[in-house]
C-alpha cells in the first residue's frame, strides 16, 4: 500500500511535469518582455493564494530579520520573492530552448580577475554559491566565457521531472555533477579538480544527514561541510561566486577573490572554520538582496542527531557518508 508521503510525491511531480512540459513550448516563444510582465502577475498571484507557503516564508524572515524590520517590510520581501522565484522559472525555460540568447545577453560577469587567478594555482577551484538570483544561470554563462564550470546537482525527487530537466540538458548543454550516486560524484570532483577545473557547490539548505551547526543569521543551521573536506584533501582555493538580479531584470555574476581561513592542524576544528566563514559570506549576500532567496526553504529545520564522526586528513571516507552535500535531503 501507498503512504500518504509517497502518495504526495508522485502527486507533485506529475503535477510540476503537467505544467512545465507545455509551458516549455509556450513561453520562449513569447518576446521576453511578456513573459517577465505574465511572471509578475504570477508571482503576485501566487503569494495571495498560497497561504501555507506565505506562512512559512514571513515565519523564516521573522527569524532572520525580526528585530530588524517590521512586519510590513518584511511582507514586501516575501511578495518580491514570489515574483523573482516565477521570473527565475521563465528564464530557465528561455535558457533550455533555441531562444536561450535572449537571457544569457542579459547577463554580466565582474570579477573574472579572481577565478583566473585562482586557476592559475594549478590545483582546481573549489567554487560556492547559493539559491541567490536565478543561480541556474551562473554556470552555463561562466561556460560560456570558456570556463570549466561544473555544478553539483540533485535531481528532482520524481522520476517524470528528472526526466524532463536531464532531457532539457543534454539538449541544451551545462555541465553537472550529480550527487547520487556518490561515489561516482565523489570520483566526478576529484578528477575534475585534477584538471585544474571548477566546481561549484551551492550549501545554503539544511543539511539534515552529517553537516555542521554553523551561525546562519543569528541562529544554528545544520550546513553541508562538502566544500571544506574538499579543499583540505585537495589544497584547492575556495571562490564564491554568486548571481543577482538588477531592477531593470539584468544579472550579475559576482565573483569574488579566493576566501581566506587559518588552519589549525585539527581536521575537525578547520572543517567548522571553512563552513562558519563561507556561511557567513553567503549570509552577507541574502542580507543585500533578501527578496533574491527562497525563504520557503526550512534553513532551520532541526537535525537527527548522530555520532560524533573523527576526521582525518588525507581521509574522505566522511564525504562518503555524507551523500548529499549539495543540498537539503
Amino acid at each position: 500500500m501507498i503512504s500518504g508521503h509517497e502518495l504526495k510525491k508522485r502527486f507533485n511531480d506529475f503535477a510540476g511535469w503537467l505544467v512545465l512540459r507545455p509551458l516549455y513550448f509556450i513561453i520562449p516563444y513569447l518576446p521576453l518582455r511578456i513573459s517577465y510582465a505574465l511572471a509578475e502577475k504570477l508571482g503576485i498571484f501566487a503569494y495571495f493564494i498560497l497561504f501555507p507557503y506565505r506562512k512559512r516564508v514571513m515565519e523564516n524572515l521573522a527569524v532572520a530579520f525580526g528585530r530588524e524590520k517590521t512586519r510590513g517590510e518584511l511582507k514586501v520581501i516575501a511578495r518580491e520573492m514570489s515574483i523573482h522565484m516565477v521570473k527565475g522559472a521563465v528564464e530557465l525555460l528561455y535558457s533550455c530552448s533555441p531562444f536561450l540568447h535572449k537571457i544569457f545577453e542579459r547577463v554580466r560577469v565582474i570579477g573574472n580577475e579572481h577565478l583566473e587567478a585562482a586557476l592559475k594555482k594549478q590545483k582546481g577551484v573549489i567554487a560556492f554559491s547559493s539559491h541567490l538570483g536565478n543561480f541556474t544561470l551562473l554556470g552555463r554563462r561562466l561556460e560560456k566565457d570558456g570556463y570549466p564550470f561544473h555544478t553539483l546537482r540533485k535531481d528532482p525527487k520524481g522520476p517524470l521531472l528528472t526526466r524532463f530537466y536531464r532531457s532539457l540538458e543534454k539538449m541544451y548543454g551545462g555541465r553537472f555533477i550529480y550527487v547520487e550516486p556518490w561515489k561516482e560524484c565523489l570520483r566526478t570532483m576529484m578528477s575534475r579538480l585534477r584538471d585544474n577545473e571548477i566546481v561549484c557547490f551551492i550549501p545554503d539548505e539544511n543539511k539534515r544527514h552529517g553537516g555542521v551547526k554553523v551561525d546562519f543569521f543569528g541562529q544554528k543551521a545544520s550546513t553541508a561541510i562538502g566544500p571544506a573536506v574538499l579543499a583540505l584533501r585537495t589544497r584547492a582555493p575556495i571562490v564564491p561566486v554568486f548571481i543577482i538580479r538588477e531592477s531593470d531584470d539584468t544579472h550579475t555574476i559576482m565573483i569574488e577573490p579566493e576566501m581566506e581561513y587559518e588552519q589549525s592542524g585539527d581536521p575537525e576544528r578547520d572543517i567548522y572554520t571553512i563552513t562558519s566563514t563561507f556561511t557567513r559570506i553567503i549570509e552577507s549576500y541574502v542580507r543585500r538582496y533578501p527578496s533574491q532567496w527562497p525563504w520557503i526553504s526550512n534553513r532551520w529545520r532541526e537535525k537527527p542527531p548522530r555520532k560524533r564522526v573523527k576526521v582525518k586528513r588525507r581521509d574522505l571516507s566522511l564525504m562518503e557518508q555524507n551523500s548529499n552535500d549539495g543540498g537539503e535531503e
